[in-house]
């Protein structure tokens, strides 16, 4: 069962999912915080899978490659070019009611401009006043750079752990790295721990600190 510290009051409307390596659920995470969002809350929300695995898009009945009317990397492009293309060009509907996705892309590399960290704020923020929420399910903190790079320019992360797998040691330098950037974290979900044994009260004294210590500033 999944342990959430996360203030939903205190979120951004631009938010990246983030984990420190794979296997920690993390675009479930994404997957399941943005259905929950859109269906008993009510809310508009839109997913953007930045994962080279493409699995959120996958997730949600596309396949691997399925794109909108255009890639997003040509929309992300296009906004350099100062020729903007509209972000609805990239998105694709959802069986779920007020969830839209902007698929992944597997040939990221060769689709988005190099500077696309900077660039994707004001890509999404050009959206925002059609979405309550924006969620990007993003590549691991700590073996990919553009993690750290795009939360510089959001509007702050949530950081997923696996607690029964995940060593402190690592969160803590994920952590690090993100504070280091300067980068807000808002909210910790903690999978894989039973909430009803004796182990709870360890696993929320050593982990539910990392976010409690940068108080959603991005400081210790």
């Amino acid at each position: 069962m999944p342990a959430c510290w996360l203030s939903l009051d205190r979120m951004g409307s631009i938010i990246p999912i983030a984990n420190q390596k794979g296997g920690v659920a993390k675009t479930t995470t994404a997957v399941n915080l943005a259905a929950a969002l859109a269906l008993y809350h009510n809310k508009r929300v839109l997913l953007v899978d930045l994962d080279l695995s493409c699995n959120a898009t996958a997730g949600l009945g596309y396949k691997a490659g399925t794109i909108g009317q255009v890639p997003f990397g040509y929309v992300l492009t296009s906004f350099a070019k100062k020729a903007p293309l509209p972000v609805s060009q990239a998105t694709l509907p959802t069986g779920i009611e007020n969830l839209t996705l902007i698929p992944g892309d597997r040939e990221i590399s060769s689709h988005f401009p190099t500077d696309y960290h900077f660039l994707l704020n004001d890509v999404l923020k050009t959206v925002a006043g059609d979405y309550d929420f924006i969620l990007i399910d993003s590549p691991p903190v700590m073996p990919v750079s553009d993690t750290v790079l795009l939360s510089t320019v959001v509007d702050g992360v949530v950081l997923v752990i696996d607690g029964q797998a995940t060593p402190r040691n690592l969160v803590r330098d994920a952590q690090s790295r993100l504070n280091y950037a300067r980068a807000k974290i808002l909210g910790v979900v903690l999978n894989r721990i039973n909430m009803q044994g004796g182990d709870y009260p360890y696993y929320y004294y050593h982990y539910a600190s990392y976010y409690h210590h940068t108080d959603g500033r991005g400081e210790s």
